[in-house]
């Protein structure tokens, strides 16, 4: 019962052999199919894999895409989670947080791994992008930013 963590999207944090095809979310679906509990780090919010239900024919799509499509899946609903560390990177679109805030029906399915020490790394993220897409009260980012 003890959950499997895995990476999806791009890794941008260490460099290493290519394996970047290997973060494909729907990679995990052999797993999620023989009843692995899989979480699925930073619910796969950076990069783009081939879509392998259209055959691979739509060329690269969003990882994150490929995950939500995860997370809606029957076969998913009590072994697929998302760990929602390190989603505040500048190098992560406000446009997938927006998402994940807004689908309260997997609210209870994500998880917070701490991806350490990058989210306490200031130049890392930027407060000023959540005040300006409407995610951050400016009254907060005084004390945010020390």
């Amino acid at each position: 019962k003890l959950p499997l963590i895995v990476h999806c999207g791009e890794e941008k944090a260490v460099k290493g052999a290519d394996t970047q095809h290997l973060g494909n979310p729907l990679l995990v679906r052999r797993a999620l199919d023989a009843g692995v509990r899989i979480v699925v780090a930073h619910c796969a919010t950076i990069g783009e894999d081939v879509d392998f239900d259209a055959g691979g024919k739509a060329g690269k799509v969003p990882s994150f895409d490929l995950f939500a499509r995860l997370m809606a899946e029957a076969r998913s609903r009590d072994l697929l989670h998302g760990d929602i560390s390190a989603i505040v990177l500048r190098n992560r679109k406000l446009e997938v947080i927006q998402s994940l805030l807004q689908r309260t029906d997997w609210h209870g399915r994500l998880l917070y791994g701490s991806d350490y020490p990058l989210p306490g790394i200031l130049p890392l993220i930027s407060t000023s992008a959540f005040v300006k897409a409407g995610m951050l009260n400016a009254d907060a980012v005084a004390n945010l930013d020390i």
